[in-house]
């Protein structure tokens, strides 16, 4: 039996749609600075994937921009 992940979680995701060129989340914050930290994981975690699954070296900045969060 697999063992439950006792991670705190920072964020629910509501919803999500996959474009082209870039995600549009709906996420509803569990924690202060959920959705910021929750971003910067999700960012830094798949650019260090990408590279090393296409074997990219080098720095800078691997996405165009930041994220944009709007509250609704």
């Amino acid at each position: 039996m697999e063992e439950p992940d006792k991670r705190e979680k920072m964020v629910e995701v509501l919803a999500f749609a996959l474009m082209p060129n870039h995600i549009h989340l709906l996420l509803r914050q569990l924690k202060d600075g959920g959705i910021s930290d929750y971003m910067q994981k999700m960012g830094s975690g798949y650019a260090n994937w990408f590279k090393e699954k296409y074997n990219q070296k080098g720095t800078g900045h691997f996405f165009r921009d930041r994220f944009n969060a709007v509250y609704i």
